[in-house]
């Protein structure tokens, strides 16, 4: 009977996901949206409120708007995404409770800039502490956001998941056939936006260029942004390493799908990367150096695969498992 209660009260819980919809790029962000589906796979019922404008100011605009959302709907738990997003769940008063995800740059600002960008940064930093007292729970990806966070007892370190059934070794020929690469030439992969100096595309370039100056080299960096978060296998399979120099991170979710496809990497120690690597073959820190990266490089290409699925399984990075323990929060408050 226990059971049976419990299964209800799993099955009949109803969430709404508060996050941006202002990209030019995606819809809803890939790493949310695959949040979302894995928790309605465990029978989480699920909607979304998107934000579709840009700006502190123009996200507050949205509070009338999804106070409205909420007089014609009812909720158990409201799951904002990004800092901004608490803001307009916290001033829209629901009566359900609000968790609170934090991401990176929503917490702590730009890494970079002058007077004007540190201004911001204050004010970034300053919104993220303000708004913890107005969240039940709250959940950041990596020890290194854990930091930011003075309302401990509210917070849980849960990076996102990762869906194994999409994420997996794929033959490598057949994926480059599928993605039009020549099956004679050997590719490095870049996957953030090169246009974002935080992801430092510069600094893969000039790894990738330094590395080709070798005897026995001839790669060609891959740059495939925006790309369907379902075609993003065939690109881990395809090439022979990812190259990840970005300049700071939470847990990044790139790094994480390549791991489950067994891909070589090569990475700066940004976010949780040391966790997630610590030493499984295959997977290199590197500085930002183009030298050490170009070294880092060398080495996993020799090595050709990783054990990087087999980590992310130890680790219990599963996007079921996350969603269990999200659901375990989220009922703990319904419940409580």
């Amino acid at each position: 009977m226990l059971l049976g209660i419990k299964t209800i009260i799993r099955f009949n819980m109803r969430v709404l996901f508060v996050c941006s919809g202002n990209s030019d790029v995606f819809a809803i962000t890939p790493f949310i949206k695959n949040q979302a589906d894995s928790l309605v796979e465990q029978g989480v019922e699920l909607d979304f409120f998107q934000i579709k404008v840009k700006g502190f100011a123009g996200y507050l605009k949205h509070v009338s708007k999804l106070k409205q959302h909420l007089a014609d709907n009812t909720y158990d738990i409201i799951h904002a995404h990004y800092s901004f997003s608490g803001w307009v769940a916290v001033l829209a008063r629901p009566v359900c409770p609000i968790v609170l995800s934090l991401m990176g740059s929503d917490t702590y600002g730009s890494t970079e800039g002058g007077l004007i960008r540190r201004i911001k940064n204050m004010f970034v930093a300053t919104q993220a502490r303000v708004i913890q007292l107005f969240c039940k729970r709250i959940i950041v990806k990596s020890e290194n956001l854990f930091r930011f966070v003075w309302q401990k007892k509210k917070a849980h370190i849960i990076p996102n998941g990762i869906n194994m059934d999409r994420f997996k070794p794929l033959d490598k020929d057949a994926c480059k056939k599928d993605l039009g690469l020549a099956l004679d030439h050997r590719y490095l992969l870049f996957v953030a936006d090169p246009n974002d100096s935080r992801k430092n595309y510069k600094g893969a370039s000039a790894a990738v260029e330094l590395l080709n100056k070798r005897e026995g080299h001839d790669f060609e960096l891959l740059c495939p942004f925006p790309v369907d978060n379902q075609m993003l296998p065939l690109y881990y399979s395809s090439c022979d390493a990812l190259v990840f120099p970005s300049k700071a991170e939470g847990s990044p979710n790139a790094v994480k799908e390549a791991m489950a496809c067994n891909m070589p990497i090569v990475a700066t120690p940004v976010g949780d990367i040391e966790w997630l690597f610590d030493k499984t073959e295959g997977l290199q820190i590197s500085s930002f150096e183009p030298q050490d990266m170009a070294d880092g490089l060398e080495r996993v290409i020799e090595q050709s695969y990783s054990n990087g699925r087999k980590r992310i399984v130890n680790l219990g990075l599963a996007a079921d498992l996350i969603a269990e323990k999200l659901i375990t929060i989220y009922k703990s408050l319904i419940t409580s």
